[in-house]
C-alpha cells in the first residue's frame, strides 16, 4: 500500500499555517473542473449479516466498547459494519469476520498510524466472542435435545 503524504503541519506554526491559508483564500473559486476516471470494484454485502452485527451490538461499538456517537436519520445507534478480513483480500462476509464500529474505530482502522494491529486486536476479540457464542448455540441445542 502507498504511504500517506508526510504531514507537514506539525512542522509549522499555527500562526503560519494561518498565513499561508489566508494566502490561498479566495472569495471566487475557480470554475475549472479537473477531471479523471477510475475504476471501482463493489462487493456485494449482506444486507442480513449489517442486521445482525448491529443487533449483536446493541448500540454499542465493538471496538471501544462505548456507546454509538450519535443517532441516524432513523433513529437508530450510528455504528458502521467492518470487515476485519478486508473482502478485497479473500475476507468473507460471514458474521464471525464482521464487527460493529463508531465512526472513529472505523477510521482508525483504516487511516490509523496503528489500524493494522488495532485490526488484529478486533480479529482476536471477534474469535473469542464467536467461541463464545458456538458454545452457547450447542448448549442451546443439547438442551432442546433433552
Amino acid at each position: 500500500k502507498n504511504s500517506p503524504p508526510e504531514d507537514t503541519t506539525t512542522q509549522k506554526s499555527l500562526d503560519e499555517l494561518r498565513k499561508e491559508a489566508e494566502e490561498a483564500a479566495t472569495d471566487n473559486v475557480s470554475a475549472i473542473v479537473s477531471k479523471s476516471s477510475s475504476t471501482t470494484t463493489r462487493y456485494s454485502r449482506s444486507q442480513e449479516i449489517k442486521d445482525y452485527v448491529k443487533a449483536r451490538a446493541d448500540g454499542v461499538c465493538e471496538g471501544c466498547n462505548e456507546p454509538a456517537p450519535f443517532t441516524d436519520k432513523s433513529g437508530n445507534p450510528y455504528l458502521q459494519v467492518h470487515h476485519i478480513h478486508e473482502l478485497s483480500d479473500g475476507g468473507s462476509d460471514a458474521p464471525e469476520n464482521v464487527v460493529a464500529l463508531c465512526p472513529n474505530c472505523h477510521y482508525r482502522v483504516h487511516h490509523g498510524q496503528d489500524g493494522e494491529s488495532y485490526n488484529q486486536e478486533l480479529s482476536s476479540e471477534s474469535d473469542e466472542q464467536n467461541k463464545d457464542e458456538g458454545l452457547s448455540s450447542l448448549l442451546e441445542e443439547i438442551s432442546e435435545d433433552n
